[in-house]
């Protein structure tokens, strides 16, 4: 079992829940529980499988350096307009075609069907075998191209090591890179390892570290101490461990 946690912004705890407006609050709660609901329908998910089919039919064709100027055009779409974008679907493609041609491992159906709930914030369920730490690298690799800190967060440090091992050449072919923060490692090392796009680590260590910056933060900072806290912690020697924006808003997927 792992989790795939990404940053988009800092500490949701931060701005209580009843202090949002009441038009605010009404409608995330229609996003979360109906929204969210239509958009991971099962024949929602089948459709976007033959979406991505279909992109992955055309980028077959086409040679490395043309999957790379491909890349930019998702990229660029990606961070204008969030993962909500049409360009999901060929972003899932584009990986699909390159896990293939790198590692020798093409995502199938249910591993596509896995990381489009994954991207939207949800909890899929997967059977031994079925490959999750492959399907992670669709929601990670989507993530990290929209611009979100990605933690891939597993059991412990050997599976850890090992699944960036075995994903690191798809993650570098996308610009990508990955670390590893293991529970035992010294503050610096984690300082480092939290500065790439996609951090793989257990839970334990992310909770830990977690707490460790609450408890520099403090219960009643300001959102603006929050923004200094966040440009000091982009510097070598701050005091944060954590990346992410002030605002409160964190995005969480997970595999088990």
């Amino acid at each position: 079992m792992f989790a795939l946690l990404t940053s988009a912004e800092r500490y949701p705890q931060k701005l209580d829940w009843s202090e949002r407006p009441f038009l605010e609050r009404a409608w995330n709660w229609i996003e979360l529980h109906w929204t969210r609901q239509v958009q991971l329908s099962s024949r929602r998910q089948y459709r976007f499988v033959e979406q991505v089919g279909t992109h992955e039919a055309r980028l077959e064709k086409l040679d490395d350096a043309a999957l790379r100027l491909h890349l930019q055009e998702i990229r660029s779409c990606l961070r204008r307009e969030g993962i909500k974008s049409g360009q999901l679907a060929a972003a899932f493609a584009l990986i699909r075609v390159v896990s293939f041609r790198i590692l020798g491992m093409r995502h199938h159906d249910v591993q596509v069907r896995g990381g489009f709930v994954l991207v939207h914030g949800c909890i899929t369920e997967m059977n031994t075998g079925e490959g999750k730490t492959l399907t992670a690298t669709l929601a990670a690799i989507v993530m990290a191209l929209a611009g979100r800190q990605v933690h891939v967060v597993t059991v412990n440090d050997y599976l850890a090591r090992r699944d960036a091992e075995e994903m690191s050449p798809l993650y570098d072919w996308f610009g990508l890179t990955t670390a590893v923060v293991a529970e035992d490692a010294t503050r610096e090392a984690r300082e480092q390892a939290y500065r790439h796009p996609i951090v793989y680590c257990t839970g334990k260590t992310l909770v830990f570290d977690y707490l460790k910056d609450r408890l520099v933060l403090g219960q009643q900072l300001s959102q603006l101490g929050i923004r200094l806290k966040d440009f000091i912690h982009r510097r070598p020697g701050g005091e944060l461990l954590l990346p992410g924006s002030s605002s409160p808003l964190w995005t969480r997927s997970t595999v088990c």
